[in-house]
């Protein structure tokens, strides 16, 4: 007998056949209702390899046995007449062709006769790119904070972000099935929000630097850290670990709450250069994280760290570096772009070319940027103009000068005299790098005082209202430097000091030069110097904690100023030069104190972002009234470290800085869904 005889015999042809038949069936159908039934994408890739590995599984039983109407026996007992042409393979076979049959009208029907109205979705439909603007109520809608105010769940299922509450802000969830956002309990202050890897709990970092953790959302949060958290963002690892920053470097501890905080990086000042490492983002595999190396008024980097051997390695200048499950590393420049770069995760190395992938990331200190592992991105457009406005003590304003709206600005002060504005353009390097302008009120032009240095920020006045003191970096550090407004002479160099300064200002007489240094051995202080007389600078506000934003009375008496040694920014007020009583004004939290020029009144912002005022009660020592509050100022730029807003000399005006043009807080959070496909198009990975 021949072999193709004995194949024929044995029925291997006709299982074969069979065996296509029944598994293209499968195949269809396995296809058909995968997205109906929520299957995952490897289901039918699953179903392909198994049929593929039975074939030839049902080739060899084939061969060896056959189906008799006595039961299975071995091929080699049946006689080639031994098989009734009516025998149960026989008819299995015809039923399977029914089946198929019954199939293929099946398809038919589905694609042509059911719901005619609408066009089925191709595979390629089910993956393209789709961009929307995510629209939130006015009532829970997403507010700018410094830092980080959005987060997404790893699976794509809910986000949280920054929203108002009654006494300031929270954090709200919002499920993405659903219409309505809740608050999470607890939340008040919150930023920088994270979720876990299970999607159910959630971390953030409060005002007070303590950063608490939420198990499952709906539960009381549990304090991890007090108080020496760094608030430059935090993440959840899969190793049951929460990561954050402090003054030393990245720390972890478990987010039971248990244990003690470990290292994990080491961030040592290079030079004069402050170095903090925030914004971490660990790995899935568990190998390292991602991290921003935060330079103070240099270029950020992102960095990876290996948790084997602690050593740090820089990939790409930028911030906010975020690792896609596509095989990529996603951070933003300083420009608002958003950039990605093939990045294996295994090897801890980038590979290929960076490529740009949106330039709509407004700059400055919102930067929002979140993802999921599941393809969807989250980011922010903000709508902030950063408009010199006029605003009255009832809260209405107006621009300064409505035909010539000066924007784009972050700080603004006022000439002695009233007659000048100075403001500090915000740094942005498509434009300039930050750079001091002069305003002849009420209408005059808008010019440029500076044009050397990559940082001249943060003008202040003369007492006779004929020069400009301002911050700038272009000696071998950030030092004072004064220029007449009119440009008429070079700058000059008032105090270099060996340290970093990062505020300056002259006393009404001026006597004195008040200065506060920038931040080193984890602290800001403030000290004064009478130029020209002392041999070295007077500390006059000098501890482990940053006391920041210095204001002197126009009698020089009194100075005011911001510390945050109880965990919270508070303003305080203590004699001139020589302090032996400090007295605490702002009980609840306050920031950017500014006296009268002519009344005893101190201004600040309370923590609820109101603009308030204090009487000075008079007497030998000091002593401050009850607060007074004038208005809400939560749609006026605000600054923790130096006022951002300066009063007029009758004290009816403030100039301050609106952050957009309808005065509403809310950003645009822009989704973008099946990100990966974009990713892979403009930046394979290999």
């Amino acid at each position: 007998m021949s072999v193709l005889r004995e194949i024929k015999q044995r029925k291997v042809f006709h299982v074969a056949a069979l065996y296509a038949v029944v598994a293209w069936l499968l195949i269809e159908v396995i296809t058909t209702v995968e997205e109906p039934l929520g299957l995952p994408a490897w289901a039918d890739t699953l179903v392909i390899v198994l049929l593929a590995i039975g074939f030839p599984v049902a080739l060899v039983l084939s061969w060896a046995f056959d189906v008799t109407p006595e039961g299975i026996k071995s091929a080699r007992k049946i006689r080639p007449d031994g098989t009734s042409s009516q025998s149960p393979i026989a008819i299995f076979i015809y039923i399977s062709q029914g089946l198929v049959l019954l199939a293929v009208a099946f398809l038919l029907v589905d694609q042509y006769f059911l719901d005619p109205g609408v066009q089925k979705p191709s595979q390629s439909a089910t993956t393209s790119v789709v961009r929307y603007n995510y629209r939130l109520q006015e009532s829970q809608a997403l507010v700018p904070a410094r830092g980080v105010s959005i987060a997404i769940s790893p699976d794509g299922a809910r986000i949280g972000y920054i929203g108002l509450s009654e006494t300031g802000t929270q954090i709200l969830i919002r499920e993405r099935d659903q219409l309505q956002s809740i608050p999470l309990a607890g939340s008040e202050g919150a930023m920088h929000p994270f979720f876990a890897p299970d999607g159910r709990g959630i971390g953030f970092i409060t005002e007070d630097r303590q950063l608490k953790m939420v198990s499952r959302i709906g539960d009381p949060p549990l304090t991890i850290v007090d108080k020496e958290v760094y608030r430059v963002g935090g993440t959840w690892g899969d190793d049951g670990y929460v990561y954050y920053s402090s003054a030393t470097g990245l720390m972890r501890k478990p987010a039971t709450g248990g244990g003690v905080s470990e290292p994990v990086t080491f961030a040592e000042p290079e030079g004069t250069v402050v170095i903090y490492h925030g914004w971490p983002d660990v790995l899935p595999n568990g190998k390292g994280a991602l991290f921003t190396i935060i330079r103070d008024h240099l270029a950020d980097e992102i960095a990876v760290v290996d948790f084997s051997t602690g050593d740090v390695r820089v990939l790409a200048e930028g911030e906010l570096g975020r690792y896609s499950e596509s095989g990529h590393l996603v951070y933003v420049r300083e420009d608002g772009g958003i950039m990605a770069v093939p990045f294996d995760q295994d090897r801890l190395l980038t590979s290929g070319p960076e490529v740009r992938l949106s330039d709509q990331l407004t700059y400055g200190f919102w930067r929002d940027l979140a993802l999921s592992r599941t393809g969807t991105m989250l980011y922010t457009i903000s709508k902030a103009v950063w408009e010199v406005v006029w605003v009255e003590r009832n809260g209405a304003w107006t621009p300064v000068d409505p035909d010539n709206p000066i924007r784009g600005i972050r700080y603004a002060t006022l000439s002695p005299d009233d007659t000048r504005l100075a403001v500090n353009t915000r740094p942005n390097p498509s434009k300039d790098d930050g750079h001091i302008w002069i305003k002849k009120l009420p209408h005059g032009p808008l010019a440029q005082l500076t044009f050397e240095g990559a940082v001249n920020m943060r003008p202040t006045w003369s007492p006779d209202s004929d020069s400009v003191i301002f911050i700038s970096d272009r000696g071998e550090n950030r030092d004072v430097w004064m220029k007449r407004f009119d440009g008429t002479l070079e700058a000059e160099v008032l105090l270099d000091d060996p340290a970093v300064i990062d505020e300056a200002f002259y006393s009404s007489s001026g006597e004195w030069l008040v200065f506060r240094r920038g931040k080193e051995d984890g602290n800001r202080d403030i000290y004064a110097t009478r130029l020209g007389l002392d041999v070295a600078p007077m500390p006059l506000v000098a501890s482990k904690f940053d006391e920041v934003a210095p204001a002197l009375s126009p009698d020089s008496r009194w100075l005011a100023y911001v510390s945050n040694r109880n965990g919270q920014a508070n303003v305080y007020v203590r004699p001139f030069p020589e302090a032996d009583s400090e007295t605490l004004v702002s009980e609840n939290g306050g920031t950017e104190p500014v006296w009268s020029r002519n009344r005893p009144e101190l201004y600040y912002r309370n923590s609820a972002g109101e603009m308030v005022v204090v009487p000075v009660l008079p007497g030998p020592g000091f002593e401050a009234g009850p607060e007074q509050v004038l208005f809400s100022a939560t749609e006026y730029r605000s600054d923790f470290y130096h006022a951002a807003y300066d009063v007029t000399a009758d004290d009816q005006r403030f100039v301050m800085i609106r952050m957009s043009e309808s005065g509403s807080l809310d950003e645009e959070l822009i989704v973008v869904e099946n990100w990966f496909e974009e990713l892979k198009r403009l930046a394979p990975s290999n």
